[in-house]
């Protein structure tokens, strides 16, 4: 796929354009390397005038995404508060900055009396507790949402659970409406095998499961506002070093794009061409990164 890459981007500079006005994107810096590579062989290889075109190519936008929307925040992030420059984590401190966040926050909450992560981590320990406060923020950067999205989730998750208790209180109460305790007995009935309507766990309409989805909220609710005290210390930690991960990178162009119009349209006017390798890969904030860039209501389809 990075063969095509290459060709498409020849035929582009064969048809005219400017090479520091194609911004060609990959996935690993190795693709990006090579493809640059790639097309500096093909243009040695042609006939014709190419030297300075070959002279420039090191300076022709051809990185990941995350390299490219460095790019676009040095350039631009001081229209977002950004000071342009910072430095970019790699995915390992990144993760260790978050994790140390994560710490942080549950030992102060518990140090202040916070009821609800006392029992949390009595019931997670605290590094089961810490990875799932932190892969909740790594998952919600990659959908671009922020923890009250998440809150209003939990939200729509017990209102949903109040709807099953009207629907299946009276046979909870039949079993002495105890979650724990039922949870307990339908343990015992896998164990012995025996014929019973708490066995049925895969089957969404079965009790077991709808009682697990009641169950579960109280978790959820404790879950989200943990998640989002950790979100919080974790990017003023980042802050206070000047220092962004991929995420933020991603996050901080999309909502560059996203929120203003002037920058979005000069970026769009400024790009001839934008070549993405492996697109059905993105996620969805990347996706919407490209889609900010590739869409004009002047020349819908112009970049492809």
């Amino acid at each position: 796929k990075t063969r095509k890459l290459v060709e498409t981007y020849v035929e582009l500079l064969e048809s005219g354009a400017d090479p520091l006005r194609i911004a060609a994107v990959t996935f690993t810096e190795k693709a990006a390397a090579e493809m640059r590579d790639r097309i500096r062989a093909a243009l040695y290889a042609k006939q014709g005038q190419w030297t300075k075109t070959i002279a420039v190519l090191p300076a022709a936008l051809i990185s990941t995404i995350h390299g490219f929307c460095g790019i676009l925040l040095r350039e631009r992030g001081l229209d977002l508060g950004i000071d342009p420059a910072f430095t970019i984590l790699d995915e390992q401190r990144s993760l260790d900055f978050a994790r140390e966040a994560a710490r942080e926050t549950i030992r102060h909450e518990i140090r202040t009396g916070n009821e609800d992560v006392e029992g949390l981590f009595g019931d997670f320990g605290l590094e089961r507790l810490v990875e799932t406060i932190v892969s909740a923020g790594y998952w919600l950067n990659s959908i671009g949402k922020d923890a009250s999205w998440l809150e209003a989730r939990v939200e729509d998750q017990r209102r949903a659970a109040a709807a099953l208790v009207e629907e299946v209180g009276g046979q909870i109460h039949k079993y002495g409406g105890d979650y724990e305790k039922i949870g307990e007995l339908a343990d015992e009935l896998e164990t012995r095998k025996a014929k019973h309507p708490l066995r049925k766990r895969d089957d969404p309409r079965a009790l077991l499961p709808k009682i697990g989805q009641i169950a579960g909220v109280s978790a959820a609710e404790r879950l989200s506002r943990l998640a989002g005290l950790s979100l919080d210390r974790f990017r003023s930690k980042k802050r206070s070093m000047n220092a962004m991960d991929f995420d933020d990178l991603l996050l901080g162009v999309r909502d560059l794009l996203r929120n203003h119009t002037a920058i979005r349209r000069n970026y769009q006017n400024h790009f001839q061409a934008l070549l993405v390798d492996e697109f059905q890969d993105t996620d969805e904030v990347q996706a919407e990164i490209i889609s900010l860039l590739a869409d004009d209501p002047d020349r819908p389809g112009r970049l492809a």
